[in-house]
């Protein structure tokens, strides 16, 4: 019997043990649960419709990214029903550092702030809300992978050039029917896997941002959304 007991308080040692261990290797910023999707929309920016109201430190953040190539406002998981899905970050916020490291140096180039916002507060954001999926996903939680994988994906896909692709150089404001930016976004990427963001300034329609959807394997599907311009309207793209 004094055996038998000596056995089962090891065994139960043995348990406890091993279940701080699994514990000690969760990441220690939250252990609530993290929302599951199966599916991404990756929006990108025009960056001259988005310092009309930005004011000095947006045409100054603007100058480093290539000339009218488009850059990331986020990589977010959501549903492929257009469902979207709760932040996935629910435990204590995750500050955001730019160590100077490649990844950072190309995010100043392709992903700043284009407010009045410092990079990291933004990026901070987007890791939160959006980018913490992502990590949970891949079961590492250097937040760099997250904003390498979103970089890596913006020039894979040539999504930074998609308007010049599309348009070529042009100069000025350049005027296009929504029938036409539609159709002729559809003809570069191969399908309907895009909405169309716009902003009205002084009653003209500007492009301001693209949104393209994936599945969670980064193959286009088809958008659940349907954007926010007036289809009836030209839409102005401006060049810088």
């Amino acid at each position: 019997m004094k055996s038998l007991f000596v056995v089962s308080a090891i065994t139960l040692t043995t348990i406890i043990g091993l279940l701080y261990i699994s514990q000690s290797n969760l990441p220690t910023l939250n252990l609530r649960a993290v929302p599951t999707y199966d599916a991404y929309v990756f929006a990108v920016q025009w960056g001259k419709t988005m310092c009309v109201s930005g004011g000095s430190s947006c045409e100054k953040k603007l100058s480093n990214i290539p000339k009218n190539h488009m850059s990331i406002h986020g990589l977010w998981p959501g549903m492929k029903s257009g469902a979207r899905i709760a932040d996935c970050n629910q435990g204590a916020e995750i500050s955001i550092v730019d160590d100077g490291s490649a990844t950072f140096l190309e995010a100043r180039k392709y992903w700043p702030s284009l407010n009045n916002n410092a990079n990291t507060v933004f990026w901070g954001h987007e890791y939160n809300k959006h980018g913490y999926c992502y990590s949970n996903r891949i079961k590492d939680f250097d937040y760099k992978k997250y904003f390498q994988r979103t970089i890596d994906l913006l020039k894979e896909k040539h999504i930074n050039t998609l308007i010049l692709d599309t348009f070529g150089e042009q100069s000025g404001e350049y005027k296009v029917s929504f029938n036409d930016l539609k159709n002729k976004i559809k003809n570069k990427l191969g399908g309907d896997y895009f909405s169309v963001v716009c902003k009205t300034i002084s009653k003209k329609q500007y492009l301001q941002e693209i949104r393209i959807s994936f599945d969670d394997n980064f193959n286009y599907i088809k958008t659940s959304s349907g954007g926010s311009c007036n289809t009836g309207k030209d839409v102005i793209i401006s060049y810088r």
